[in-house]
């Protein structure tokens, strides 16, 4: 799982020159390899449940991050902003413990719930500033409320369709490319 940036790339008419520009509303990208098994390794009819339930772009599926199960700092109870503009890459956390690298956030924008992945952390007087990845989409207001236990975002599958063979003793790998998506 990676950030996506949202950028257009310009080339120049004349003489090879190129302009690029990113614009806020990075997604993130999750790419899910499910090995071949055999029939009744590692609960194939939930997993062929799930592929079914995602059969196309219309469909939502809401997952956390497979790599960050739970938080690896010492949060706990109500952890609060201070608030950050559109594009902002740090904010002020206040709140008992402090996040580390790597751990999931949920901020609230005013456009809706955003995650992003610590990236660094400063200890400060009851609280932390932290740098995270990717930029907001759109403003946090001060005082908002942060997740940071089971976060989770929505998703779509991108590489469509996803078919699954039925064979007597074996269900055969699958690859899924999936986008966040935030309706």
């Amino acid at each position: 799982m990676a950030p996506q940036s949202n950028y257009q790339i310009t080339p120049a008419a004349f003489g090879g020159g190129i302009r690029a520009s990113e614009i806020p509303g990075t997604r993130w990208l999750a790419d899910l390899t499910l090995p071949a098994v055999p029939k009744g390794g590692w609960h194939t009819e939930a997993v062929e449940a799930f592929l079914a339930k995602v059969r196309s772009p219309a469909n939502r599926v809401i997952m956390g991050h497979l790599g960050r199960c739970g938080i690896g700092g010492t949060l706990s109870g109500t952890v609060t902003c201070s608030g950050a503009a559109q594009g902002a890459l740090t904010t002020t956390l206040s709140g008992a413990g402090l996040p580390v690298a790597g751990d999931m956030l949920t901020l609230t924008t005013s456009s809706g719930a955003q995650w992003v992945m610590v990236t660094d952390v400063q200890p400060a007087s009851g609280g932390a500033t932290v740098n995270f990845s990717p930029p907001l989409r759109d403003v946090v207001a001060e005082g908002s409320v942060v997740a940071y236990r089971d976060t989770t975002t929505k998703w779509i599958v991108l590489n469509m369709p996803v078919m699954v063979e039925y064979g007597p003793a074996t269900n055969p790998g699958v690859s899924l490319r999936l986008l966040e998506v935030w309706n």
